[in-house]
């Protein structure tokens, strides 16, 4: 898992450090694309077992912190245990993850890279890799 440090709609900092030994979901997002929010739609559906397989997603966007505060609180996807929104900047976005396309998933498995999906990908195809 490449170092990264993002600060997170709780405001607090979050760490790849934080992470490594852990199934990550990592996701590269905008809250106005179709695509992203019928992604978030299936993972929801799906949370359950994501939960039992101990799976983590982490939202990132280049959005407002403000604004993805309003996103995840409209949605309710504030409340949701397994889940984390961050705020991150265009440059750590490309320098990290390499990547300017949303949505686009990074799936860890204690600290490997398993794929890295530019596009919607199907919750049940990320649950296979756990």
């Amino acid at each position: 898992m490449p170092d990264f440090k993002f600060f997170t709609t709780q405001r607090q900092w979050l760490s790849s450090n934080e992470m490594k030994d852990k199934n990550i979901v990592v996701i590269y997002f905008n809250s106005g694309c179709e695509f992203c929010q019928d992604e978030m739609a299936d993972i929801l559906a799906h949370n359950n077992a994501f939960k039992q397989k101990n799976v983590q997603f982490v939202f990132i966007s280049i959005e407002s912190l403000s604004g993805l505060q309003h996103f995840t609180s409209i949605f309710a996807y504030d409340t949701i245990p397994n889940w984390t929104f961050a705020h991150v900047s265009p440059a750590q976005v490309d320098s990290v993850f390499q990547t300017e396309t949303v949505p686009t998933i990074f799936i860890y498995k204690n600290g490997e890279l398993l794929e890295k999906n530019i596009g919607q990908l199907e919750a049940d195809d990320i649950l296979d890799e756990f």
